[in-house]
């Protein structure tokens, strides 16, 4: 057997850690004998090891980055009437009033997860990243030393 299909911890104790694995797996040696046998051994194996296979996650710093920006665009669009009926522009706003709106959000996305909805939780974190980025563009953003 090829190895670099799955990983290996011992010689009885190969496994997958994700999807793609057991996909390269089966087309690599579906012609081979008994590799069914092989595959079974291996998925109990995985299964033994408690390997959650899940989806893979985004990863993708800039798909990231473009819905942050796109979670900005769209608070511009929102608030930036109520910013003028309040009469406070967000230049005039202190950090402290920033970190109030981003623990307000925290507090929502704690509750999400206290409900196990876990895309919710994340939609509230996109809206406290954004905001974040609203206070450093006001306020700035010291650089990584």
């Amino acid at each position: 057997m090829d190895k670099r299909y799955f990983v290996h911890i011992d010689e009885n104790s190969n496994h997958f850690t994700d999807i793609d694995q057991i996909i390269n797996f089966v087309n690599g040696f579906r012609h081979t004998r008994n590799w069914e046998d092989e595959l079974i051994k291996i998925l109990e194996n995985t299964k033994k090891f408690n390997y959650k296979l899940k989806k893979e996650t985004m990863k993708n710093r800039k798909e990231i980055y473009n819905r942050i920006d796109s979670e900005r665009d769209y608070q511009d669009e929102k608030w930036g009437s109520r910013r003028q009926m309040d009469g406070t522009p967000d230049e005039e706003k202190p950090i402290a009033e920033w970190i109030n709106y981003m623990e307000y959000h925290i507090s929502r996305a704690k509750e999400k997860v206290y409900l196990l909805d876990k895309e919710a939780a994340l939609h509230e974190l996109r809206k406290v990243t954004a905001l974040g980025v609203r206070a450093m563009e006001i306020h700035g953003c010291p650089e990584r030393k």
